[in-house]
């Protein structure tokens, strides 16, 4: 039994211990069905992350992993996202990101989203693929906001070298606004990005 107790990251353990105690998790649950399983990947990989997020808090995991970093600047951090993400909480997500674009667009009218897709893959976004419909469905569905038109930028952070194939994959999903928006930072720019923002 895991000592990861939900009453644990609620004290002042900062956001690091809390992401290390989730990857530790994961590496022991791997551990214990006998390493990576080849045939199964995602299924394995969707049960771990379900484990895992049961035994933290949501609501402090989802504010360390997608938050704002700054004015209307929205941070999401796939790397710390991909530990607990699964399908049971594609809505969770969904409604908190909306919810911090929505609080960024009634104070400055509008938001900008900065993801680090650090280790995304084609088979992540066929894995993660239904959230990204989801939540394309979700903005769609809010006839008071026209969140494409007051988006400033989409800022693509480490950059998957599968890019292009992953734009293709979601075109349908977003406006030709929203990809007139998109930015590319690599490694070196990426770091230079944290280190002004300060995450």
């Amino acid at each position: 039994m895991y000592l990861y107790l939900k009453s644990n990251i609620m004290s002042s353990n900062d956001s690091l211990n809390i992401m290390y105690q989730m990857q530790e998790m994961q590496d022991n649950l791997y551990k214990e069905n006998g390493g990576k399983n080849m045939f199964y990947k995602n299924t394995q990989k969707n049960e771990i992350a379900k484990t895992v997020s049961q035994n933290f808090e949501l609501t402090r995991l989802l504010n360390e992993c997608i938050y704002i970093v700054k004015d209307n600047e929205i941070y999401l951090n796939y790397p710390a996202l991909k530990l607990f993400i699964h399908e049971e909480i594609y809505e969770d997500i969904a409604n908190h990101i909306l919810s911090l674009y929505n609080e960024s667009i009634a104070k400055y009218g509008n938001y900008s989203l900065n993801m680090n897709l650090q280790g995304f893959t084609i088979s992540a976004a066929e894995r993660y693929k239904n959230i990204i419909i989801l939540f394309s469905n979700k903005c769609i569905q809010q006839t008071d906001i026209e969140y494409s038109n007051v988006v400033r930028k989409i800022r693509i952070l480490n950059t998957p070298s599968v890019i292009n194939m992953l734009i293709k994959m979601f075109k349908p999903f977003f406006s030709k606004a929203v990809e007139a928006q998109l930015e590319y930072y690599d490694k070196k720019e990426t770091e230079v990005f944290m280190k002004t923002f300060g995450i």
